[in-house]
């Protein structure tokens, strides 16, 4: 999402559910629950293994006229959207916006180009050197887009277009065998997050990284193909090896004289990592070896599988770094590693910081479900912050029903939990769960991250605040992929800031969203007993999910 003077643009994925984790891991999910489905292979026929795929759309909201349009395509571009998967990144600059996204069936990325004041299609490109596209990030007077090449890399790309030639980029930095992910000018320099290269292994821990030389006045750097500067790995926090090349860089922003950094985490990442390593290892030498056959049986059994989601599982951390300093804002102090000789996740070992304390909070600003740090945003002196929080997908429904709390709270009766402490136990009875995206703000470096908005911003089924436009007014762009709820959520809807408003603006509705946010709202903030009483929940319905499974029904 990108404004240009008095539009506001924007474009869209749909199914990203489905679609991701077919373009990502190769699963073709075949599912349906009361939320969404995913037809997979029982699909509409027309695009080879993407059956859930529909055209992306392209929308411009007129800020005067509070009127949306859906721009027209001519030409070539209409069939150049027909390749496109999804339209991931959008940038406007000079009276040019840009909107980017990857190709369904093929390795290659697709640009397409908008003149603002009208809405007027100027034409569209494919880029056959990339497979994927992150961000188009404005730094003062230029355009940066952040792509992962076909070659293994990751390329820096400065817009050199114009309005008569908006398509054309000049290399100005490349990150090795990762993907660049998201931009931020910190202190005259670039700096970029970087994702895992899953096609080619992931071998890379990803991390964060400089721009060699300083930005110009204009915001512009040279064209150069070297290499940017790690100051960074996710490996100096992460103390599992296998875990760290899971994680995958989150939103950056500079912000009272630091570079604040966040990381994400797919659902199933760590856990896919912890089965390629531990296929790889079965097939060659690795030292140290890894092996999750905990019981030498063999095989993996669903004990062991679910042993090591749970120790490779991590909610989104938040960082900090001035200078080559890099401080923990929101984290764990312990985390699960690897043990080798019981082949399980029983070790709880300290960070890999400095100084493993946490400033401030525990992952997921305390919440166990917040696995991303999606965006940022400085607006108004302060620092947003929105998140993916992916309880809705675990079962809402099973989560807020009477049924679902007897079972959980008859396990506890049972006397299985007769270990904990009862202080905890009575958090644990009645946990305080929010489905739906957070947004959280930082008003100065010193205090907590409050929460502006939690749970979906009233709707729960907004999974996760996708994109954040800082102007005159605080833009929020939702994502929503639960395409099975009763009607489509309202386009574009203003917040007025009450936290009344805020729950009562729009019901479960599936469907992204785009928001005007205003004022601030006052809620309460999960504690740890609320992460543990995640944990829990977490782990009970991985455990009894076809007990449970009649109540999707």
């Amino acid at each position: 999402m990108a404004q240009s003077d008095d539009s506001l643009w924007w474009g869209t994925l749909a199914n990203a559910i489905c679609t991701v984790f077919k373009d990502t891991i190769g699963i073709q999910l075949t599912t349906e629950n009361n939320a969404y489905v995913c037809e997979g292979a029982a699909g509409q026929a027309g695009v080879p293994g993407m059956s859930d795929w529909r055209l992306p759309e392209i929308y411009r909201y007129d800020l005067i006229k509070r009127t949306t349009v859906q721009p027209t395509l001519s030409g070539s571009g209409l069939a150049d959207l027909q390749k496109t998967m999804g339209l991931r990144a959008v940038g406007a600059l000079n009276d040019v916006v840009l909107l980017a996204g990857p190709a369904h069936s093929e390795d290659a990325v697709y640009v397409f180009a908008f003149r603002a004041s009208t809405g007027s299609f100027l034409g569209s490109r494919k880029f056959s050197d990339y497979y994927n596209v992150r961000g188009i990030t404005r730094i003062g007077d230029q355009l940066y887009m952040t792509v992962a090449n076909n070659s293994g890399n990751g390329s820096i790309l400065r817009w050199s277009g114009s309005m008569g030639s908006p398509l054309t980029f000049a290399l100005v930095g490349t990150v090795p065998s990762q993907q660049a992910a998201f931009a931020a000018a910190h202190n005259g320099y670039l700096y970029v997050s970087t994702w895992p290269d899953v096609r080619n292994g992931g071998g890379v821990v990803p991390g964060i990284y400089r721009s060699p030389s300083k930005l110009g006045a204009d915001g512009s750097l040279p064209t150069s193909s070297a290499s940017f500067i790690r100051e960074f790995g996710f490996d100096e926090y992460e103390p599992d090896a296998v875990t760290a090349r899971s994680y995958a860089g989150g939103a950056m922003a500079s912000f009272g004289g630091y570079l604040y950094f966040g990381t994400m985490h797919f659902p199933v990442g760590g856990i896919f990592a912890a089965l390629r390593t531990h296929e790889l290892c079965r097939v060659t030498t690795c030292n140290p070896d890894y092996n999750l056959d905990a019981d030498r049986s063999g095989s993996l059994d669903a004990t062991e599988i679910l042993g090591a989601f749970l120790g490779t599982y991590r909610a989104t951390s938040v960082f900090r770094m001035r200078g080559s300093s890099v401080e923990l804002v929101y984290g764990m102090p312990i985390l699960p590693s690897y043990d080798p000789v019981s082949r399980t996740y029983v070790n709880f070992v300290p960070n890999n910081m400095d100084n493993p304390e946490p400033q401030l909070g525990y992952s997921g600003f305390n919440d166990f479900f917040n696995l991303y740090s999606w965006t940022m945003a400085v607006h108004d002196g302060r620092l947003f912050v929105g998140t993916f929080d992916w309880t809705f997908l675990l079962g809402t429904e099973l989560f807020a029903s009477d049924a679902f709390r007897d079972e959980i709270n008859a396990i506890i009766d049972s006397g299985i939990m007769d270990t904990i402490d009862p202080e905890d136990l009575a958090a644990i009875r009645f946990p305080l769960i929010f489905p739906g995206a957070d947004i959280y703000r930082f008003d100065d470096t010193t205090g907590y991250a409050l929460p502006e908005a939690i749970g979906g911003i009233g709707n729960v089924a907004n999974y996760g605040i996708r994109a954040m436009v800082s102007g005159d007014e605080l833009w929020i762009g939702t994502a929503n992929p639960m395409n099975l709820l009763a009607e489509q959520a309202a386009p574009v809807a203003e917040d007025d800031g009450t936290a009344s408003t805020a729950q009562a603006l729009r019901p479960t509705l599936g469907g992204w969203e785009v928001i005007l946010l205003r004022g601030r709202h006052g809620v309460a903030v999960p504690t740890l007993g609320v992460w543990t009483a995640g944990l829990l929940a977490l782990v009970m319905l991985l455990m009894g999910i076809r007990r449970f499974g009649h109540r999707q029904g």
